[in-house]
């Protein structure tokens, strides 16, 4: 007799039932099986990518120094480090929804405070004081040597740029400068924001504005165009803090970098971009 029941649909419905369960079965022993080696595989991938590098989240005027200070590190220690860079103020916003780094890297005190209320870093670290200048292309005709900032008052100038002071606090330091030296009254209306400190200097690099009131860091080594040093005295203190994310899962090789910045090679390499202790 035919062990399923042909003859029988009852009996047949049943068997069809039985032979499914048992190849479930079977499946369910071998995904039982595998589970610890994909555990594993899992485990050594994740341990794989923390050991690879991490990211960094900076202030777009650390831009130049930290490319340096970045590229050093990777050569010395074998890492890989990702870097994106933007206004404080904004990166602030990416990190408190979630944005994946490691490190942050900041151009104001207040804004890593907020960082910290936010339960996403803890113990700051200050690692430079940061400077402005007023910035034109080599085939500028005005003469800020000369004039230092009552060359913003130069009739020709139709255009100035600086950074958002709403994300970015070179931005508000540029306004505070404006308002000691007694001239951001007459320029406001020619005044032009970029995102920040990096897309400042490119609307005066193409020529989308005649001037700008940029980071010192990122023209004091581009061997191109005239500044004038604007006094630190003229602006609150641009303080650059920093802090390491409690999420990161490369705590050891970023605190490693962090040690760099503060005591080695780092601390070095931000003095030659114009920072001070």
């Amino acid at each position: 007799m035919n062990p399923c029941g042909r003859d029988k649909p009852n009996s047949q419905y049943a068997c069809g039932w039985t032979r499914a369960l048992s190849l479930l079965a079977i499946a369910l022993l071998f995904l039982m099986m595998a589970c610890p080696l994909f555990a594993d595989n899992f485990s050594q991938s994740k341990e794989t990518s923390q050991e690879a590098g991490f990211k960094i989240a900076a202030a777009a005027s650390l831009r130049d120094p930290l490319e340096k200070i970045a590229r050093t590190f990777e050569q010395e220690n074998k890492v890989k480090i990702r870097i994106s860079y933007g206004a404080t103020g904004s990166l602030v916003t990416q990190l408190i929804h979630g944005a994946p780094f490691d490190l942050f890297l900041s151009a104001d005190e207040n804004e890593m405070k907020r960082l910290i209320a936010e339960g996403l870093a803890d113990t700051p670290f200050q690692f430079g004081l940061g400077r402005i200048v007023l910035w034109v292309p080599n085939d500028s005709h005005l003469n800020i040597e000369k004039d230092q900032m009552q060359t913003l008052l130069n009739h020709s100038i139709k255009k100035i740029a600086i950074a958002n002071p709403i994300h970015a606090p070179y931005g508000r330091a540029a306004i505070s400068a404006l308002k000691h030296f007694g001239v951001d009254q007459q320029i406001a209306p020619k005044l032009i924001y970029g995102a920040d400190m990096m897309q400042a200097l490119q609307f005066v690099e193409s020529g989308g504005a005649d001037i700008g009131i940029l980071a010192y860091s990122i023209v004091i080594k581009r061997g191109v165009g005239d500044y004038f040093l604007i006094p630190d005295h003229a602006h609150p203190p641009i303080e650059h803090f920093g802090g390491i994310l409690k999420k990161s899962r490369s705590q050891v090789i970023v605190k490693k970098f962090v040690d760099a910045i503060l005591f080695g090679s780092g601390k070095t390499i931000l003095k030659e971009y114009g920072y001070t202790d």
